[in-house]
C-alpha cells in the first residue's frame, strides 16, 4: 500500500496503514518508515488533521457510551471530597487537629471520643464482625431446619443492636455540636447529607452530651 504514486488525499485508507504499520507518521526519524511517504506526511497538513479527528471521535464516542457512569462517579468524587472538608471541619470545631479525621478507622475512634466513649466504637466493630460472620453462614454455609432459623434470629437481633447503637451515636454527634432531636433523626437516616449540614454548617462544639 506504501508503494501508491499517488498521494494521500486520492488514497484515503493509505494513512490507516501508514498509523497502524509504522506508528507515528511524524518521527521522521523512524528507520522504518519509507523516505517518500515521511515527506508526504510532513507535507500535508490536512493529514494531521485526520489523524486526529479520528482520535477525537474515538474519545468522543468513549465518552458518550459511559456518559451516565462518568457523571455519576463525578459527582461521587465531589461528594467525598465534601465529605472529607466536612469531618476535617467537625474535628477543627472540638479543637482536635483536622488531619487526624482523614485516618481511616483511626477516624472513627477519635469521633466517638469526642462526642461519647470509646469502648462503644468497639462494640460497634465487634457487632459488624458478628453480623458479618452470620451472613457468611446464613448464605455460603449449607444450613437448614432449626440451625437456620436460629442463625437468622440471631443476626436479626446484632442488626437491631447495631441500629440502636448508631442512633445514640448521632444523637451524642448531633447534641454535641448544639443540634436537637430532629438532626438527630436526620443524622440516623440521611448520615451523609446531614453530616456535611453539621460540618460546614455554623455549629459549635458544646462539649459530649
Amino acid at each position: 500500500p506504501y508503494d501508491c504514486k499517488g498521494s494521500v488525499r486520492c488514497c484515503p485508507k493509505r494513512y490507516r496503514y501508514i498509523n497502524l504499520k509504522f506508528g507515528h507518521p511524524f518521527y521522521p526519524n523512524n528507520p522504518t518508515f519509507p523516505p517518500d511517504l515521511r515527506v508526504e506526511a510532513l507535507d500535508k497538513l490536512w493529514f494531521i488533521i485526520i489523524l486526529y479527528m479520528e482520535m477525537f471521535y474515538m474519545i468522543n464516542a468513549l465518552l458518550l457510551s459511559a456518559g451516565i457512569e462518568f457523571y455519576v462517579y463525578l459527582i461521587q468524587l465531589a461528594f467525598f471530597i465534601l465529605q472529607i472538608i466536612s469531618f476535617w471541619m467537625l474535628f477543627k470545631k472540638a479543637n482536635v487537629a483536622g488531619w487526624k479525621s482523614i485516618i481511616p478507622i483511626y477516624s472513627d475512634w477519635k469521633m466517638f471520643d469526642i462526642v461519647w466513649k470509646t469502648k462503644y466504637f468497639w462494640l460497634s466493630i465487634g457487632l459488624s464482625v458478628i453480623y458479618g460472620i452470620l451472613m457468611y453462614l446464613t448464605h455460603n454455609v449449607f444450613v437448614t431446619g432449626f440451625l437456620m432459623i436460629l442463625l437468622t434470629v440471631i443476626r436479626l437481633v446484632v442488626l437491631f443492636l447495631t441500629c440502636m447503637l448508631e442512633y445514640f451515636f448521632c444523637r451524642h454527634l448531633a447534641h454535641s455540636y448544639g443540634k436537637g432531636d430532629g438532626f438527630t433523626f436526620g443524622l440516623f437516616f440521611l448520615y451523609p447529607i446531614f453530616i456535611l449540614i453539621l460540618g460546614l454548617g455554623n455549629s459549635r462544639f458544646v462539649g459530649k452530651r
